[in-house]
Order: structure tokens, then C-alpha cells, then sequence
């Protein structure tokens, strides 16, 4: 699959993906970091659809289900609330605060850390996981080993994909290049942050490091997006 970007907008060969446009955006963005995170939701969760309403209070320009389809919530040149309370320390010793201002934010549906259930997996709402789709690994940040749900390969072709355009146009455009990192759970990417690297990680300097998008999260209340508005439905 191969994307390009038209009028901020992503697009394929021909035609543009689907778009369902969120208000949960502030004023005119010249990207200089791409910020992937998991939306911490199930199957059933229509998270582009949660976007769209005022009430979220939360938005990111794409979301990645895990068929690997894609929609757009954020045209490209607008801030999208996805990052919250944020910094990054980039070469040079430069300080970002608040990279809703200065990064495309992509979320990727996805459970994050699973808790351990008798012989199996629980997500933080409780649903089982199928023990075939999880890992077990430690979070970068040092908390204790849990399941991760594994992404699907639809979706990395398809965030890797995302990403590569969005490249194409920052660069062309003279955007400082947007750091390297590798995603948690055994992704290895291109260029971006994630969402553990930003949230209150300062003092992380402008390396590689291996990102978990967020702390294990094993209660409701500190489910990722609740931290950044409400719940998705279906969660």
C-alpha cells in the first residue's frame, strides 16, 4: 500500500481515505515529530467516531484499526489533541512542551498491557485475550512484566505506510525529521515517538529508545484515553 497527501489530507492512488472530522483541534500545525500511541480499546470501540464528538475532548489525525484500514479524523495543517501534558528534548538540547503543537498524532487500535488471568489474558475492562495475540515483555520505564496485545500485520503495513508519506511531505516541506524509535509490542518502525516517550519523560534525551506508548494501566481509571477525555464506547 502506498499513500500520498493531498490538500493535508491522506490519500491513495486515486482517491482519498475516509474521513470523519473531529472539533477537537486548536490552530495551524507545522509537524516536526509524528506521535504514535494504542488506543487501550477493543474491537467493538469506533474510535474515529469517538473523535468526532466535542465531548471526547481527545482527537488524533489518524486511527489504524486492526483490519488495518485507515481514517482520518485531523487534517495535517490543524493541531490534534492527542498528546496532552507532553515534552521531548531534542537534539541540541532544544525543549518541546505540549507536542499537540508540533506532532501528527496516530492512534493504533489496540488493548496495550494485559493482565495476567488464570491460564490466560485480561485487558483492563476485563475482556479475555487469545493467548496467541499477546506477548509478555517489561515496560522501558521499568514497570513490572505484563502482556501486551501483539499489533496485526495489516496495521504496521499500514501505519508504516501512513508514516513514510507523512515523511515524504514533512521533509519536503523542511520539517526537522521526526525521531526514531521502536514500538512495543516487537515492532520496529521508522521515524516518530511514542506516546511513553512524551508523557512526562523530559529528562529522555534525542536517542533511541525502545516505547511501551504508555504505563501498564490496570484500572479503569487510568485508561489513556480517560486521561485525555472520556472512554471510548464499546471499550
Amino acid at each position: 500500500m502506498k499513500f500520498t497527501i493531498k490538500n493535508h489530507r491522506l490519500a491513495t492512488i486515486g482517491s482519498q481515505i475516509p474521513f470523519v472530522a473531529s472539533s477537537n483541534v486548536g490552530g495551524a500545525l507545522a509537524p516536526k515529530f509524528i506521535v504514535i500511541h494504542y488506543t487501550a480499546s477493543g474491537p467493538d470501540a469506533d474510535i474515529a467516531r469517538y473523535f468526532s464528538q466535542k465531548s471526547a475532548n481527545v482527537a488524533a489525525h489518524l486511527v489504524v484499526p486492526r483490519d488495518g484500514s485507515i481514517c482520518q479524523c485531523v487534517p495535517f495543517d490543524k493541531v490534534a489533541w492527542h498528546a496532552g501534558q507532553s515534552r521531548w528534548t531534542g537534539k541540541g538540547g532544544r525543549q518541546y512542551s505540549g507536542l499537540n503543537n508540533s506532532a501528527i498524532g496516530i492512534e493504533i487500535e489496540n488493548w496495550g498491557p494485559l493482565k495476567k488471568s488464570g491460564a490466560g489474558w485480561v485487558s483492563w475492562t476485563g475482556a479475555p485475550i487469545e493467548s496467541q495475540k499477546v506477548i509478555e515483555a517489561r515496560h522501558k520505564f521499568g514497570a513490572p512484566d505484563c502482556g501486551w496485545e501483539v499489533f496485526t500485520t495489516p496495521q504496521l503495513e499500514t501505519v508504516i505506510a501512513a508514516v513514510q508519506a507523512t515523511l515524504r511531505r514533512i521533509c519536503h516541506r523542511g520539517y526537522s525529521r521526526p525521531r526514531r524509535y521502536r514500538a512495543r509490542p516487537q515492532v520496529r518502525s521508522r521515524p516518530g515517538l511514542g506516546h511513553g516517550d512524551v508523557q512526562g519523560q523530559g529528562e529522555r534525551r534525542g536517542r533511541r529508545w525502545r516505547c511501551g506508548h504508555d504505563r501498564a494501566l490496570p484500572e479503569r481509571a487510568q485508561h489513556p484515553l480517560r486521561r485525555r477525555g472520556v472512554v471510548p464506547p464499546g471499550s
